[in-house]
């Protein structure tokens, strides 16, 4: 009797557990359909932005996550004619995640905040598409290039790579592997788990998050050789971020656009001395995603890969925007201005111009369109263009 009793005991636990799971997953799913619109059955996660496919890994045609919204094309914005308008100058933005867009409003990310600034300095001229994909490496944006974007005939192609991501463990492969066949539909799983991380990462103190990555980083290096971290900048691997980019140079340039570079942005001073507690706790999650890297060598690959886009724009006639430059700088003219005005009250995460390490917030990316903007129309491309008939 004792025993059934037990297994009935623990069965009624069992049940109620699971009935718990499924009332707060019904309204995880509730929260979604309310906050985001999204449908209550199927996938969703932000792997419905990202589809591999005989293209190769690119952005979902229609992807939809919360606040991206993707167009027929598979690029973030308006939906577009895959034929560019007679008079219509277009620009194609290429990159990786600080391109596509992570922190910024809808609509604030700088390919659409350069749309903005270009439409209202010549209206009807320029039309900008954001071709950025997550995690793209140099070798994937050449061919995304070739077998997509280079399709829909842009005039200009603006190259915003990000030299940190040569410092992972296994460096970017030259060669591009695509998927035969149709799309996989990611799998249904639950919405319940994705929320708990969410709730979880806002509650922990800075300091307690910043702590946690740090023994992340320390259990990762513990696995391998001691000799697995890089005390210094690989040479092998600026040399593969320098060869890969002018690959992806010659591709664009043969195909008959023309280039513009910018250099990587990051939120941290050269001086060491004038770093915050905010830029301390995000250069721990910064070196999360490339453990094999100190803090040193991490900022000398920024550097160094900058300085290659110098070197090869300079070698190719091609212009450079130094973002790199400008967007931390902003930070410092709108500090000195806030304070010549006597608004001392303003504190500087109030115009930070990094979400994180290296990811713009609104602010960021508005100097960064402002600057590449200013770049576009020194280039002067309306005069050798027709207007559009209206």
């Amino acid at each position: 009797m004792k025993v059934r009793k037990v297994i009935r005991l623990v069965a009624r636990g069992v049940g109620l557990a699971a009935l718990f799971i499924l009332v707060l997953e019904v309204c995880a799913r509730i929260d979604d359909w309310a906050t985001w619109g999204a449908p209550p059955w199927g996938h969703y996660s932000r792997e419905l932005l990202t589809v591999q496919d005989e293209l190769g890994t690119r952005g979902r045609p229609n992807g939809w996550f919360e606040k991206w919204r993707l167009n027929s094309h598979g690029f973030r914005g308006p939906e577009i004619s895959m034929q560019k308008p007679d008079g219509v100058i277009r620009i194609a933005v290429m990159g990786a995640s600080e391109t596509f867009g992570l922190y910024e409003s809808p609509g604030k990310e700088f390919p659409a905040q350069l749309q903005t600034m270009l439409e209202g300095a010549r209206p009807g001229r320029y039309q900008v598409i954001n071709a950025a994909c997550a995690g793209m490496s140099l070798p994937r944006i050449a061919h995304y290039f070739r077998v997509w974007v280079g399709k829909f005939d842009p005039d200009v192609v603006i190259i915003y790579p990000t030299p940190a991501s040569y410092l992972t463990n296994e460096a970017p492969r030259s060669k591009i592997n695509v998927r035969h066949g149709p799309p996989v539909k990611p799998p249904e799983s639950l919405r319940l788990a994705r929320k708990v991380r969410i709730i979880l990462k806002r509650a922990l103190p800075a300091r307690v998050r910043d702590r946690l990555r740090e023994r992340r980083i320390s259990r990762t290096i513990r696995r391998h050789k001691p000799d697995w971290v890089w005390q210094n900048l690989p040479p092998e691997r600026v040399a593969l971020f320098r060869r890969h980019l002018t690959e992806l140079i010659d591709t664009v340039r043969d195909a008959g656009p023309r280039v513009v570079l910018a250099t990587h942005a990051n939120r941290f001073p050269q001086d060491r001395g004038k770093w915050t507690k905010a830029d301390e706790i995000q250069m721990t999650a910064w070196r999360r995603f490339h453990p094999r890297a100190t803090e040193p060598v991490l900022l000398s690959m920024e550097r160094a890969g900058n300085q290659a886009l110098f070197e090869l724009g300079e070698q190719h006639g091609i212009p450079v925007v130094d973002l790199a430059e400008i967007v931390p700088g902003s930070r410092r003219v709108l500090t000195n201005l806030a304070h010549a005005m006597g608004l001392t009250w303003m504190k500087p995460v109030e115009m930070n111009q990094f979400g994180d390490f290296a990811h713009f917030t609104d602010s960021g990316a508005q100097v960064a369109a402002f600057a590449l903007a200013r770049q576009i129309l020194e280039l002067r491309l309306e005069e050798a263009t027709a207007p559009p008939q209206r």
